[in-house]
């Protein structure tokens, strides 16, 4: 789970360190100190083969090729990269390493929004689902998830895509997959009838192959001890071709890497084809129960636009917790999944005999989290006024700029147990827009608080990346009508937040706009969302020195409630998103000049194609990271290490 299951944290002591290290611990390592002094060391080039080993003896850490390679050729290289952050922080050394790498291996993050199950709500059956491995009484799954299909257009929730899992493809008695192919008991009238019927696209999971897959007849395949490999782009071909024929727009890979680790090519061969075959068929991937190896890998692969970063949903009472592995996910390139949720409590006749007893703080998570938004709620269980406020009226997702992550003093104390930081699960991220000035509107997600604590921009992360916080204000989101100032000389206090069936807490912050004769205008935005201020929803801004509108965008007929403060006088407007344009404008002070004709249409992205990076540049870049190291000062005495899943 991009080294979520693996992770450790402490202080680096002989008595105190644990570091995982081999075949599933290699991940990220970063060192930190309580001054915000971070450096992080990871696996560069060739990282598939890598692996950490810790000394216990010397408690020394090193880098190499994995031990169980058979053979190493001739100017085979491998490298690793250290990235330091002065007076940043540990958020903000994962966004320097994240931008350096995804420039060096070219990782084109615009596939991201042009995939629909990152975009748009859908229905998942994932495990964890009440419909995983589980039918209605005495009914198909066929005839099960058309009842589904029938309560979405009951209760008109704008779902837009289905997620099937591993439930309906051809299995060996050791669950690997002998036939991608639906199998008549679950779809009697196969699965491009159903989706027909649907009318919707689909995300297909697979697994691991069998070794008696038929398909190593007509395709090369390595076959070894009671699983196989396919090797070639070929077969990926055949695969996606046949999907796309079912309506399927993502593949969920279940990664499996424990057979490739004696061969220095042969998981880099697998991953390749995949990856060369979906972007030819125009295929989105999630990488699931992936270790922090392939993680690393995927920066190569731009069609991998998704990973899981937890475990299965249901399986731990704090699955939801991602905000650690979300930092590593994103600076990989890629959306972190927090998998399938439930919006209710109870939902009898579940296979699991479990309840949810956090339905909003799981859909909260899933929607700051970037990546998909899948609940998988019972026939007649969903709560539509809780599930809705994760997008608009066509199921468009209203999401912030970056995922959201936990904060460094969440990480640092966690690390050190000394109760100088947050004692808790503080997460944030925010939305940026910037056109004529900077504006970053933040959002702070707390549960599980034991102790209060003083929070500022920079501890709450929202320094990093930009120049100057602009002025703001901070409000907790029961009470918008109490703003207070949110600088670094006047902190905010977060109160013990004690996670409870019904209960975590959420702060946003604005910031402050000074139009005309020096009005202070604040937005506050589309309150009853969890993101209120979202780039799918602000189309534009229409600024100047004595004016400022707002144009929003939205489904036809959408009804938008937009809500602002001109010097502290709360004011709320209810706009009808125009059937033609699909925008609506909210005039917030004085007489902005907005042009006729504007068109908000919102279109599905496709992925822009642009040239990778010439030799010399890559080599410049290259030659900039090996110089930044003679920077590096005093290693800090604490560290992070993100670790893999075992299998």
């Amino acid at each position: 789970m991009f080294g979520d299951r693996e992770k450790q944290l402490g202080v680096w002591s002989p008595k105190t360190i644990k570091i995982h290290d081999g075949l599933h611990g290699t991940g990220p390592v970063v060192l930190f100190d309580k001054n915000d002094n971070a450096i992080l060391i990871a696996p560069f080039t060739n990282p598939l083969t890598m692996s950490t080993n810790y000394n216990k003896t010397d408690h020394s850490l090193s880098w190499g090729i994995m031990g169980g390679v058979d053979e190493v050729p001739p100017g085979y290289t491998i490298s690793t990269i250290i990235v330091y952050s002065e007076n940043g922080g540990i958020n903000d050394v994962f966004d320097k390493y994240g931008k350096l790498v995804q420039y060096y291996f070219d990782k084109q993050i615009d596939y991201q929004p042009a995939d629909i199950t990152l975009s748009h709500l859908g229905y998942w059956t994932d495990n964890g689902g009440y419909y995983y491995y589980h039918t209605e009484p005495k009914k198909n799954y066929e005839d099960t998830i058309l009842d589904i299909k029938k309560d979405i257009d009951r209760t008109k929730i704008p779902y837009r895509y289905m997620q099937l899992d591993s439930w309906w493809y051809y299995k060996d008695k050791n669950q690997a997959v002998t036939r991608w192919e639906p199998r008549p008991d679950i779809f009697p009238d196969g699965l491009q009838k159903l989706q027909e019927k649907l009318n919707l696209p689909l995300s297909l999971h697979n697994r691991y192959w069998s070794k008696d897959t038929p398909y190593a007849a007509k395709y090369l395949f390595l076959k070894g001890v009671g699983l196989s490999v396919p090797l070639t782009t070929k077969f990926w071909d055949f695969l996606f071709t046949r999907g796309k024929t079912w309506g399927m727009k993502m593949y969920e890979q279940f990664m499996f890497l424990e057979k490739m680790k004696s061969n220095l090519t042969l998981a880099t061969t697998w991953l390749d084809s995949m990856a060369t075959s979906a972007e030819n068929n125009g295929m989105s991937i999630q990488y699931c129960m992936t270790q922090s190896r392939m993680a690393f890998q995927s920066l190569q692969y731009s069609p991998v636009t998704q990973a899981r970063v937890s475990d299965d949903y249901h399986l731990l009472d704090d699955q939801w917790k991602i905000g650690i592995s979300s930092l590593f996910a994103h600076a990989m390139g890629v959306r972190p999944s927090k998998d399938t949720f439930w919006t209710t409590t109870k939902q009898p006749g579940n296979p699991f005999n479990t309840t949810e007893p956090y339905p909003a703080l799981q859909t909260l998570l899933a929607v700051l989290s970037t990546g998909p938004v899948g609940p998988s709620d019972g026939i007649n269980y969903t709560n539509t006024d809780l599930l809705m406020k994760c997008c608009n009226a066509d199921g468009l997702i209203l999401k912030p700029s970056k995922p959201a992550t936990a904060i460094d003093d969440d990480i640092i104390e966690k690390a050190i147990r000394d109760g100088s930081g947050a004692k808790g699960e503080v997460y944030s991220t925010y939305s940026d827009f910037g056109e004529y000035i900077k504006q970053r509107y933040g959002i702070i997600v707390v549960a599980n608080l034991s102790q209060a604590y003083n929070i500022t921009p920079s501890k709450a992360s929202f320094t990093v990346n930009i120049n100057n916080f602009p002025e703001s204000v901070i409000y907790d989101s029961a009470n918008i009508s109490n703003t207070v100032p949110f600088t670094e000389d006047k902190p905010y206090t977060l109160p013990v937040c004690l996670l409870t069936a019904t209960n975590y807490c959420l702060y946003y912050t604005s910031p402050v706009l000074y139009i005309g004769n020096n009005s202070k205008i604040v937005i506050y935005g589309e309150t009853n969302k969890f993101v209120p201020m979202s780039q799918q929803r602000v189309f534009k801004f229409w600024i100047d020195a004595n004016s400022l509108a707002v144009t929003i965008r939205g489904f036809p007929n959408e009804n938008v409630t937009f809500v602002y403060s001109v010097d502290d006088m709360i004011k709320t407007t209810y706009n009808i998103i125009d059937q033609k344009t699909q925008c609506a404008t909210v005039t917030l002070f004085g007489k902005p000049n907005i042009p006729s004709g504007i068109d908000c249409t919102y279109t599905q992205p496709t992925p822009k194609s642009r040239p990778k990076h010439k030799p010399f540049e890559k080599q410049d870049y290259a030659f900039r990271i090996r110089d930044s190291r003679r920077q590096l000062r005093a290693v800090p005495n604490l560290f992070l290490e993100t670790g893999s899943a075992r299998q």
